[in-house]
């Protein structure tokens, strides 16, 4: 029954090892510093250890010196007490001292960029000394320039020049030569023929369309910050002469093996060498994914100054491949299909002056049998396409059918009443229907109207060929309308899928027949083309 009352007390020693500790390792987090520090103490950190920079830490060192009496913890206190008075003075005597000689710093140089921008390994088991001899000094994976692509290949090289030097012819080729070996990689190894590597997240070349994708190539040069400041990175296109490259065999062929970019861009000097000399894991991985970035989003927007970017997709009915193939040579390194959805393509053409009338007449021919809008790179397509399809696509003779079988009958909202576009149209045995059969080949399309331009008006393509049949019996086909006192019927299949911009049809244009057969009196078939409806 003897209670005791304790309070507790500060320990003094305890808080000059706080002190001393996280000192460390803000010099860990700051500079590179290797320190292991195994503690339970709560270190200083944050704003509370900024507090202690800016003279909080001098003054609570003067409070708590007196409390020091042996030689280890007043040596202690000097160290701390001198990392924080910046005025005081450190005087050191010793014989012997450290020097870094290097011949070519431009090897240091390449080492530090690698170290803060390069992939180690590298991807898809790529080696830096390539088969022909010659190294690559930067290689990674990142964000493909085409939104929803994926990952591509970024090939960087790094020159340590002078202010005043300028890129050579030589370095130029040999960062072409760079892309090539890289894509010739990639294709060996979807040919079974790479022995390194069976396997890769990357395909740069698209089979459908036989397009390639953008490979970034760029070089990286030092420069100084006019402030000789090292803690913003500085990177921006080079001053140097010039800064962008453009290799090509086919012009107006972005989406083409043999049509190679190349960057040039600065880097701030000090900035590169503080990073890589504190070698903080967490500070380089962020640079390192925004620098990556910055590097797509510059490139992107060099492109979409010479190149204007499409994204398209076919009609219903269309067959993409089919029609790359009739028009090979038309579309060949201008349309590449990157995007998630595979039926949606990109489209790239030139910019330049000499390109307008070959570009015009490439869109309005495209137009006949895709959606084709303007879709910026790096854009997501699929609202686009969306919204185009929504919109419709104009009714046009491309294909050489010209004639439109206009069908005057009132049908629902829901043209679920079509069967599936399995239908059969009575014909009458007067001039109309003469006409009708005698321009049966050139029917690309069917309207059901009501003379009225505003309202009940359903155009749909016809797929395939129409054909005639007598005495239509019980079929899949649905006669329209419902009757069995038709004695001729024209048979056809049509596409409900395509939406047409029904803004330019003016069923009111058409001569207007009185209707004669007994089930219905309003009904009538006659023959007539688009440019009839749309004028």
């Amino acid at each position: 029954m003897n209670p005791v009352n304790k309070k507790r007390n500060i320990n003094f020693d305890e808080e000059l090892l706080i002190i001393y500790f996280s000192i460390l390792q803000h010099l860990h987090d700051n500079y590179g510093f290797p320190v292991s520090i195994n503690v339970n103490f709560p270190l200083i950190r944050g704003k509370q250890f900024q507090r202690y920079l800016e003279k909080q830490g001098v003054r609570r060192l003067q409070q708590i010196k007196y409390k020091y009496f042996s030689d280890k913890a007043l040596q202690l206190w000097e160290l701390c007490y001198a990392f924080f008075d910046q005025t005081h003075q450190i005087y050191v005597n010793t014989n012997k001292r450290d020097f870094l000689l290097v011949k070519n710093f431009n090897m240091v140089f390449e080492a530090i960029i690698d170290a803060l921008i390069g992939d180690n390994p590298l991807p898809d088991g790529m080696e830096k000394a390539q088969r022909d001899g010659k190294i690559v000094d930067h290689l990674y994976t990142a964000k493909s320039l085409v939104e929803n692509q994926g990952d591509t290949y970024y090939i960087g090289d790094s020159k340590y020049y002078k202010l005043s030097g300028e890129l050579d012819d030589t370095s130029v080729y040999k960062q072409y030569t760079y892309a090539r070996n890289v894509i010739q990689w990639n294709l060996d190894i979807f040919n079974d023929t790479n022995p390194h590597t069976k396997h890769s997240d990357i395909k740069l070349r698209d089979d459908e369309t036989e397009g390639y994708n953008i490979i970034p190539n760029f070089f990286i040069s030092a420069r100084l910050d006019k402030g000789y400041s090292y803690t913003k990175d500085g990177l921006q296109e080079s001053d140097k002469r010039e800064t962008r490259h453009k290799n090509f065999q086919f012009e107006n062929r972005l989406f083409d093996r043999d049509t190679l970019l190349l960057f040039h861009y600065d880097v701030n000097f000090l900035f590169v060498l503080s990073m890589y000399g504190k070698n903080n894991s967490s500070d380089i991985s962020q640079w390192k994914t925004s620098i990556r970035e910055k590097f797509r989003k510059t490139i992107q927007e060099w492109l979409q100054e010479s190149f204007q970017f499409y994204a398209m997709q076919p009609h219903s009915g269309v067959n993409t491949a089919e029609y790359i193939h009739r028009h090979f040579k038309e579309v060949i390194g201008k349309v590449y299909a990157p995007f998630e959805q595979t039926s949606i393509l990109s489209l790239a053409l030139d910019k330049g002056e000499e390109f307008e009338v070959s570009n015009k007449k490439l869109l309005d021919k495209l137009r006949q049998h895709f959606y084709v809008e303007a879709c910026s790179l790096g854009e997501n397509p699929e609202p686009i396409m969306l919204k185009a399809q929504s919109v419709g696509v104009a009714p046009s003779a491309d294909n050489g059918k010209n004639g439109v079988l206009a069908v005057r009958i009132k049908l629902s909202d829901n043209v679920a009443e079509l069967n599936d576009g399995r239908i059969a149209i009575p014909l009458l045995q007067d001039e109309a229907g003469q006409q009708v059969m005698e321009r049966i080949t050139e029917l690309g399309y069917v309207l059901f109207h009501t003379y009225d331009n505003h309202s009940d008006q359903h155009l749909f393509a016809v797929q395939g060929n129409c054909r005639v049949q007598f005495v239509m019996a019980e079929s899949d086909y649905k006669k329209m309308p419902n009757t069995k006192e038709a004695l001729l019927y024209l048979v056809m299949d049509l596409d409900l899928k395509t939406q047409f911009d029904l803004s330019q049809i003016h069923s009111a244009n058409l001569p207007k027949i009185a209707g004669t057969m007994k089930f219905d009196t309003n009904y009538s078939v006659q023959y007539c083309t688009l440019d009839d409806i749309k004028k």
